[in-house]
């Protein structure tokens, strides 16, 4: 039986890693959309996150909110 080894062709000194991003995108009511917010600051704080967007809109006939929320590993 032969045993062929193979050779290691990565390079432990070059490392290419992308930052890790969620992106939310919700719709509510104006006092339920400030609740989440809240809700993922916190969650980005304690998981290292950094905010990189936030958006509100109202949608114009109606009471809704549109929110879009971009999060970005530290």
């Amino acid at each position: 039986m032969a045993l062929k080894i193979l050779k290691d062709t990565t390079t432990q000194k070059i490392k290419t890693m992308n930052k890790n991003k969620i992106r939310i995108k919700f719709t509510s009511g104006l006092k339920d959309s400030e609740n989440l917010i809240k809700t993922i600051q916190s969650h980005a704080d304690f998981f290292n996150f950094h905010i990189e967007y936030k958006k509100v809109k109202q949608r114009s006939p109606s009471p809704l909110h549109d929110v879009w929320i971009g999060l970005i590993s530290k």
